[in-house]
């Protein structure tokens, strides 16, 4: 243990990388899905269960493909594969989905099987094989897509294997775009993010907007972030315009790049126009219902998006 650590109270050390990835985390992952499997797989039994599976990109851009057991108790991760250099066709996706239920209590405990639409192909290959299971498109991925073409500014937009819509209609990007300059100003500028902190918090509480003080950014992981982002912003709006007319703000603005300068100039321009304004209250009156749908299908407890 380092001199300057045991100064701290501190009389351990961190283990070396390799042990960690190789020993330790192993260990833990291993007496972790030891106590979980046998509650998760024992309940499954008698009341039966539903499976969950979804593909994402890892930190190196490798593509992994996870498969959840999912009962009233609790949720249990049976599988994380890296699919790198795997065509993940319908047999695949079939083979790894029977190969994850088998794996955690058999198909006979499983009575749902839910996916995003990309993996519909496999629907039929799996229910073959598991006459009585029922597969469906997870309704998260299904109404987050409607929000991503909501704010689209193609031409065209589909709805899966429903119709293909001419769209043609920005409003609603401009809104999610605008939203977001207003934020990501504030909150890559040191000084504007103080006075903000400094004002936001000497409200009282009557005053306080709900949900926290800060400006919140949307989360890559899911499109309707976006969603909670533009309601944390409509929020904040009066807050903002205290920051900019604060006379200290003022000062330090003024001592800035002319770029800089300009981005609170355009931000200013945004939040008191009031064609935004009611866009970004249209908006949020058809997205809300949205974001609480993703909200109850991304969690059974707090909701949560990310």
């Amino acid at each position: 243990t380092p001199e300057w650590a045991k100064d701290l109270g501190y009389h351990t050390t961190i283990c070396h990388k390799d042990k960690l990835i190789k020993v330790v985390i192993p260990r833990v992952a291993e007496g972790l899905d030891g106590g979980a499997k046998n509650i998760v797989e024992a309940f499954a039994r008698m009341y039966m269960c539903s499976g969950a599976s979804d593909g994402w990109i890892d930190m190196v851009d490798d593509p992994i493909l996870n498969f959840l057991q999912v009962t009233t108790v609790g949720i249990r991760l049976v599988n994380a594969i890296n699919a790198s250099g795997k065509t993940k066709d319908k047999q695949y996706i079939c083979d790894m989905s029977i190969q994850s239920m088998e794996a955690s209590g058999g198909c006979e405990v499983y009575i749902l099987l839910w996916m995003d639409g990309a993996c519909k192909c496999a629907f039929g290959l799996i229910i073959q094989k598991v006459k009585h299971l029922t597969c469906a498109i997870d309704p998260a991925h299904s109404v987050d897509n409607f929000l991503k073409n909501l704010c689209s500014r193609k031409k065209e937009i589909t709805v899966k294997d429903q119709a293909t819509i001419q769209w043609d209609i920005s409003r609603f990007a401009d809104v999610v775009g605008n939203s977001w300059y207003c934020i990501k100003t504030f909150r890559s500028n040191e000084k504007a993010l103080a006075t903000y902190k400094r004002l936001a918090r000497g409200l009282a509480k009557e005053h306080r907007p709900e949900g926290g003080l800060m400006l919140k950014k949307f989360a890559k992981i899911r499109f309707v972030s976006r969603v909670t982002m533009c309601n944390n912003l409509q929020g904040r709006i009066f807050i903002l315009k205290m920051v900019l007319a604060d006379p200290e703000f003022q000062r330090d603005l003024a001592k800035m790049a002319p770029r800089i300068r300009q981005r609170f100039k355009k931000v200013e321009t945004i939040i008191t126009d009031q064609a935004f304004l009611d866009d970004l209250n249209l908006f949020l009156r058809i997205a809300d219902p949205c974001e609480l749908m993703v909200r109850m299908c991304d969690s059974k407890g707090d909701m949560f998006l990310g």
